[in-house]
């Protein structure tokens, strides 16, 4: 009788990403495999490899083997996640840390400003000593890496990022270096850096609003420079990206004031796109005010699927605001909206105090009239929910099945749900779970 290692290799490498996909040990389980069985240890790696998902520390490690596989393997790197929880940042400069207890003391106001002195600036990470230690093994390793890449022709950076000011730049400020260099290296048209503290680098600061300046004043100088030319490329490649959601390291002021922080519609082929809520939402208004909505003209007109964690009540107008260009022509292949709000539904409905769209009543009609579909969710009753904290997206959580009783309790999984079709009527099943 045929068993499930009788099938060809094809079908193996489905089911693997559909294993790795929905797994809730993320990349334990084909790590498990690829030790357990022999007939699927070249499987399981040439789907880690290809769909890498690392710890932002261990980045030196995937640049390192690019150099120990063929070329065929390197081209098919399309996809890359990266994590890195907010605990593993170097500590901070004791007057910045004061800073940001001050700030998140007084609650953000209308204006939100004056929250970080100007003479603030991130410290450089240089080259751990666990690596110093073994230098001699791994930079060359690293720039057979960087060379591997650049001789098929996957990317046209390899010379730049084995010049010299990246050699001096990789002994002072290792991280961004490095990160610079995988996301130059690799053709990629999917990047999740939703569960990551990286908005530490200013990889998006080319996308920034006119008249919004960032606190400390390091973020967006020449420091990281690597960064911002990375991703003005991916610009005009990526068709998938999740927003790094950790904005507990920075402060934003704006002149005049603006709601929204980035303008992402340079990303001409971005179809789906994962946001916090900060980015379409910083300023937040006075109690008795109305919060001024998000521009929807941020937005990429190619997408087709927005996702906003971390949502409050605010979320409701920028959604009007949506629906309405939607009625009027732009954004042609949106077709669903998905909103993770931070708060139970039971402490939205109190704050709401008849400012904003309802969620679960107004916001469902707007949506049904402007042909698209909706998506909410709420946490676990009694408790908030934050990415950085949890160390990885609501996507992600509702991705890997963590909905049983336990992981409500250590995941906050949210155990209200709703869903709307296009034509306003309640959906019963999740599709996203399916």
């Amino acid at each position: 009788m045929a068993t499930l290692l009788d099938l060809p290799n094809e079908l193996l490498l489905e089911i693997a990403k559909i294993v790795r996909a929905r797994g809730r040990y993320h990349n334990t389980d084909l790590a498990c495999l690829a030790l357990t069985c022999r007939r699927l240890r070249p499987i399981a790696q040439e789907v880690l490899f290809c769909n890498p998902s690392i710890q932002l520390t261990n980045i030196h490690k995937l640049i390192a083997r690019f150099s120990e596989v063929d070329g065929v393997m390197l081209r098919k790197i399309r996809r890359l996640e990266i994590r890195s929880p907010s605990e593993d940042r170097l500590p901070l400069e004791q007057e910045y840390a004061e800073a940001l207890r001050r700030r998140a003391e007084r609650n953000r106001s209308r204006y939100h400003g004056g929250g970080l002195p100007n003479e603030v600036v991130y410290p450089k990470m240089p080259l751990p000593e666990s690596w110093i230690e073994d230098s001699n093994n791994l930079y060359p390793k690293i720039r057979e890496g960087i060379k591997a890449a650049a001789e098929v022709k996957v990317s046209d950076l390899g010379p730049l990022y084995l010049s010299p000011m990246w050699q001096k730049a990789f002994k002072e400020d290792c991280v961004q270096s490095l990160l610079a260099t995988l996301l130059g290296c690799l053709n990629l048209k999917e990047l999740y850096l939703g569960a990551a503290w990286l908005m530490d680098f200013p990889m998006f600061s080319t996308a920034k609003v006119a008249g919004v300046y960032p606190g400390p004043r390091s973020w967006g100088s020449s420091h990281h420079w690597w960064l911002r030319r990375t991703m003005h490329r991916l610009a005009d490649q990526l068709e998938a990206l999740e927003f790094p959601a950790d904005f507990m390291h920075m402060d934003f002021i704006s002149y005049p004031v603006t709601s929204e922080l980035f303008v992402l519609s340079g990303f001409k082929r971005l179809r789906y796109l994962s946001v916090p809520m900060e980015v379409l939402q910083w300023n937040k208004p006075l109690l008795t005010r109305v919060a001024l909505p998000g521009d929807p003209a941020v937005l990429p007109a190619s997408l087709e699927l927005l996702r906003v964690s971390e949502c409050t009540p605010f979320i409701g107008n920028f959604v009007n605001e949506l629906c309405l260009w939607k009625k009027n022509g732009h954004f042609r292949r949106l077709r669903r909206i998905e909103l993770f709000f931070w708060e139970p539904e039971r402490r939205l409905r109190l704050a709401q105090w008849g400012l904003y769209p309802r969620v679960t009543t107004e916001l469902p009609r707007m949506c049904a009239n402007a042909g698209l579909e909706l998506f909410v969710c709420f946490p676990f009753e009694g408790y908030t929910l934050e990415t950085p904290k949890m160390g990885m997206t609501p996507w992600q959580m509702i991705r890997n099945g963590l909905e049983d009783g336990r992981g409500a309790m250590e995941f906050l999984v949210p155990t209200q749900r709703y869903q709307w079709d296009i034509d306003g009527d309640v959906v019963m099943t999740d599709p996203s779970r399916e």
